[in-house]
């Protein structure tokens, strides 16, 4: 997942849709954010 969101950043993107965000763990939300 990080690789595609960097894929995504390096090609411009700013602004990511999450939908349904709360059925992915926290866990996963608060290490996708600090990498």
């Amino acid at each position: 997942m990080l690789r595609l969101v960097l894929l995504w950043i390096g090609r411009g993107v700013t602004i990511f849709r999450i939908d349904n965000p709360h059925t992915k763990p926290v866990s996963f939300w608060q290490w996708l954010l600090a990498q």
